[in-house]
């Protein structure tokens, strides 16, 4: 195995069929890292290279700087944001953000950084929704509104921007913790005095089930108010993609496949046979294609059928291990957390080959593109 062979990549984002960005890190929380790579296909040599030392978990696009060249954000869980561009890369930390971060706020990590109407947005834990109004300049639009008085903390995955429609926001409501009764404590107590370990399991149960189960939940924030979206079935989202603002597909665990808009509402038009967690949707010329936990499948608007791109049977076993899909004009990008970055026309499967140097921890750096 090559030393770079564990690194995963974890975040990607395309700005034209021959232009992208993606991260790999190795997952670990003692010692992050991660290897940001732009690629450019306008020149001979296309690659650069940032490191930094955090997970990056989403990027974005973010425009072009003045010269035209592809503007990236990178977060990381920490609510760190780079800039990366041609020129260079700069970095600014949305304070309160993260788990470890010395200004964390006991909010924990954020997962999912977008475009809404401009501006930067954030997603993730304990209500983090965050709007970038300038540099080092982030608006915190969670606290309460988002969840109610009534949970802890809504514990947000992911979101979609409809544009002037909204922003939507779903992950899973936490409810606080209920106490046992005094009653119940001191049988706790008497059941461990006597080692009765079967009505001490019994007891925590009793407790456990005073606790609400959490509440897979969707949340729009417009015109400076959080409302919750009624969906065709409780169930916890994972990705969401605009096709237009006014028609917005979403998919998520048990087989959600929900399409509509906020102001008209959404409806399930999954199959009831279709049971498998979702992750991924976008649109490729006249169909949606949909990503699992292990494969790919089209989507004609009634049932999954399977997708198979060419995969490396050396790495991972030849399983696919989906991480986003994305729409550039008549390409559609996969990234793949094991196998990497391939672009489809609707006849050829192209994987993007990385320089296996790109991946080393210990880099010794790149010839100029020019």
């Amino acid at each position: 195995m090559q030393p770079h062979e564990f690194r995963r990549l974890n975040a990607g984002w395309a700005s034209a069929p021959d232009r992208f960005c993606i991260s790999f890190d190795e997952e670990d929380i003692d010692d992050p890292f991660s290897i940001i790579l732009s690629y450019d296909g306008r020149f001979p040599q296309p690659w650069s290279r940032t490191e930094v030392p955090r997970l990056i978990r989403s990027i974005t696009g973010f425009g072009s700087d003045e010269t035209g060249d592809p503007l990236y954000a990178a977060m990381s869980d920490e609510g760190d944001v780079y800039m990366v561009r041609v020129g260079g890369t700069t970095h600014e930390k949305i304070p309160g953000a993260g788990i470890y971060s010395p200004d964390a706020a006991d909010r924990g990590a954020v997962f999912q950084i977008l475009v809404h109407q401009g501006q930067l947005c954030v997603v993730g834990d304990r209500d983090q929704v965050y709007l970038q109004e300038g540099d080092d300049t982030w608006r915190f639009l969670g606290r309460k509104g988002i969840a109610g008085p009534d949970t802890l903390g809504f514990l947000s995955r992911g979101g979609v921007s409809a544009g002037s429609g909204g922003l939507l926001c779903f992950g899973m409501a936490v409810h606080p913790t209920v106490d046992g009764s005094p009653e119940i404590e001191t049988a706790i107590d008497e059941a461990l005095a006597r080692q009765d370990y079967d009505e001490y399991a019994r007891l925590e149960d009793e407790i456990a089930a005073l606790t609400p189960p959490d509440e897979a939940q969707t949340h729009l924030w417009q015109d400076g108010t959080w409302a919750r979206l009624p969906m065709p079935r409780d169930v916890a989202l994972r990705n969401g993609f605009a096709e237009r603002a006014d028609k917005l597909w979403l998919v998520g665990l048990e087989g959600a496949i929900f399409t509509g808009n906020p102001l008209d509402g959404f409806e399930d038009v999954s199959f009831a046979g279709d049971r498998d967690d979702l992750y991924a949707i976008t649109r490729f010329q006249n169909e949606m294609i949909i990503a699992s936990g292990y494969a790919l499948h089209r989507f004609d608007g009634h049932i999954l059928s399977p997708m198979k791109p060419p995969l490396d049977p050396a790495i991972n076993g030849g399983v696919p291990n989906p991480m986003a899909l994305q729409t550039v004009g008549d390409t559609m990008f996969y990234f793949d957390y094991k196998h990497g970055v391939c672009r489809w026309d609707g006849t050829t499967w192209d994987w993007v080959d990385i320089p296996p140097e790109l991946l080393e921890r210990e880099f010794s750096g790149l010839p100029s593109k020019e």
